[in-house]
């Protein structure tokens, strides 16, 4: 049911499996790169329909510097904008997230979750609570988000005597 999907280079030769309806969710507060990758990487293993959960104000209470999360129609707008531009020809459902699974749980017609590492445990419960109403589990397509690492070496001056 997991597949790991790199962050970056694709192979041209393997052919990645696509999927009609495909979930994913998050804040996305100021839609950054990461954000972007993300949402890129779904967009592009999604045939039909893309459903994408956003966190409430109501998910968002106990989370630190909530206060300062943009309204949730800006990062709509922003999402949907943005999803739009990679490729308009697929349906975006944008959900408003009351818990940690929205539609994920019930929907028989998502085939597939795009997660991080971070989110995967989430993606896990998601297929448990699927099994128990009686839905095929979704195949978890994790995003490795590959870091560029700076290595800073000093370079050492000629003693001058």
């Amino acid at each position: 049911y997991q597949r790991r999907v790199r962050g970056t280079k694709t192979n041209h030769h393997q052919e990645m499996k696509s999927f009609n309806h495909i979930c994913l969710g998050g804040t996305f507060d100021r839609l950054h790169l990461g954000h972007q990758k993300l949402l890129t990487k779904a967009i592009n293993l999604c045939k039909q329909k893309l459903t994408i959960g956003i966190t409430t104000a109501q998910l968002l209470k106990n989370k630190k510097y909530a206060e300062i999360i943009q309204p949730l129609e800006v990062r709509k707008k922003a999402l949907l904008d943005y999803c739009q531009k990679v490729n308009p020809n697929i349906a975006y459902n944008l959900v408003d997230l009351y818990n940690h699974a929205g539609p994920a749980n019930d929907d028989p017609t998502i085939e597939a979750i795009v997660v991080s590492e971070e989110t995967k445990p989430q993606a896990l419960k998601i297929n448990e609570f699927r099994l128990t109403l009686g839905l095929n589990p979704l195949e978890i397509l994790v995003l490795e988000m590959l870091s560029l690492i700076h290595i800073y070496e000093p370079t050492r001056q000629a003693e001058i005597s």
